[in-house]
């Protein structure tokens, strides 16, 4: 049996893509279209100093003796431009592998929500975009860094612009986990809601106990009918230990199949036949069924 064939973006995601991601960088007086500088910095350098791999802190810039200073826009754009890819089409793999859950929300007469934890760019809301063509949906992405919930706003709403996400969408933004919890109370009609989790737990940052009354919050809501929480993260132990305490203090809250070990493998660019792949874990976890 042949193997099956790998992910790639529509050329609607990938035009969007271009734009937000690759023409600002390819524009910059500092990128060296001949040779590895992308912003004035080597791509190794931006890999492992500037982002450290995503785990740098995008609420400040980055200053390099030899190389110069980045803005946090100019780092989280670095960021965009070498991971974003790769974070896509993983958030992809578990919304497909869990397509059956979530359709069932989204196409319920109530409105959905979905609260992106640590949600960078975006990356996740264009994921569920490009899964489920054109979905209504309100966005509430939660981001410490604001550079990031900058460029979260600017892709995803470029994405409702050229009818990727539905013209009914709403976007909303925090940098806050108290300001989150506080949603909920101001709920007045009936919603379904899912949390996604991509890579949330491997923040040296992130503190579980503000998860677990964030999940809380909206389970303990009477207008939350249902409400899943999605997670996923490469295969690796980065993230293991946070997950695994979350769902510890969570015990006796929700329901569960088990964790997952799946892969993808992905074009790089649809106009290219280069792919690349990658491992990762997911789980379904069911609060209010």
């Amino acid at each position: 049996m042949p193997p099956p064939l790998p992910l790639q973006c529509s050329q609607a995601m990938e035009d969007l893509f271009f734009e937000h991601v690759v023409r600002p960088v390819w524009k910059d007086s500092r990128t060296d279209f001949d040779g590895p500088m992308r912003c004035g910095y080597p791509f190794g350098t931006i890999r492992d100093n500037v982002i450290k791999k995503g785990r740098a802190d995008f609420r400040e810039g980055h200053e390099h003796p030899k190389y110069g200073k980045l803005t946090a826009d100019e780092k989280v754009l670095l960021y965009c431009f070498i991971n974003m890819k790769l974070h896509f089409f993983e958030a992809f793999g578990a919304f497909r592998a869990y397509k059956p859950s979530l359709k069932s929300l989204l196409d319920a007469a109530m409105p959905t929500r979905m609260v992106d934890l640590g949600c960078g760019p975006g990356t996740a809301g264009l994921a569920l975009a490009e899964c489920f063509k054109s979905p209504n949906i309100r966005y509430i992405g939660l981001d410490i860094a604001k550079a990031m919930l900058g460029k979260a706003r600017s892709m995803l709403q470029a994405a409702k612009d050229r009818s990727l996400l539905g013209s009914k969408s709403v976007l909303a933004m925090t940098s806050s986990w108290s300001h989150l919890c506080t949603f909920p109370a101001a709920y007045t009609s009936a919603t379904n809601a899912f949390f996604n989790a991509t890579y949330l737990f491997s923040s040296d940052s992130l503190d579980v106990d503000d998860v677990c009354k964030a999940v809380m919050a909206y389970k303990g809501s009477p207008h939350v009918k249902r409400l899943l929480f999605i997670y996923s993260n490469t295969d690796t132990e980065i993230s293991g230990e946070k997950y695994q305490l979350f769902k510890k203090n969570m015990k006796g809250e929700f329901k569960s199949d088990g964790q997952v070990t799946g892969s993808i493998r992905y074009r790089k660019k649809r106009s290219s036949c280069a792919t690349d792949s990658a491992r990762f874990v997911r789980e379904l976890l069911d609060f209010k069924g």
